[in-house]
């Protein structure tokens, strides 16, 4: 694990997952604590047609590029938050899909970033495993 607080203000931990081969879930995980709610919501606005650029770097990936593939709501336990499912089209071809979650709370502007293996879709249910294992505070707690 890695922390590091950045010259925004914002506060980042990095965590990676097992490395075997065939091992499940994300390869690496990332809690930003942002030090404002726009910044937080910035995460799942992304361009609406992508289908023009993703033409055109089929035919041609000699650059990189990232698309929000799906915008929807994450529910586990009593919690109900936004998700992006996101695509990173590597220049020179190949793709890494990251889940977007926003853990944003009364007190704290937090969001959950996970990143799969090459060519590796999101698994809905990896994310779920992930997200209920993350003790998140009732606004009462965090007084």
């Amino acid at each position: 694990a890695e922390a590091a607080k950045l010259p925004t203000g914002d506060v980042l931990l990095q965590l990676r997952g097992p490395s075997e081969v065939g091992a499940e879930g994300p390869e690496e995980v990332v809690l930003i604590e942002y030090a404002s709610r726009a910044a937080v919501s910035n995460l799942f606005v992304g361009e609406k047609e992508v289908s023009e650029t993703m033409q055109t770097w089929s035919k041609d990936p000699s650059f990189g590029w990232k698309a929000i593939l799906e915008r929807d709501e994450i529910q586990w336990g009593v919690w109900r938050t936004n998700f992006a499912r996101v695509r990173h089209f590597a220049k020179g071809g190949g793709w890494i899909e990251s889940a977007r979650v926003d853990l944003t709370q009364p007190a704290r502007n937090l969001a959950l970033i996970a990143r799969w293996g090459e060519k590796e879709e999101i698994d809905r249910s990896e994310l779920l495993e992930l997200l209920g294992s993350i003790e998140m505070l009732d606004a009462e707690e965090e007084g």
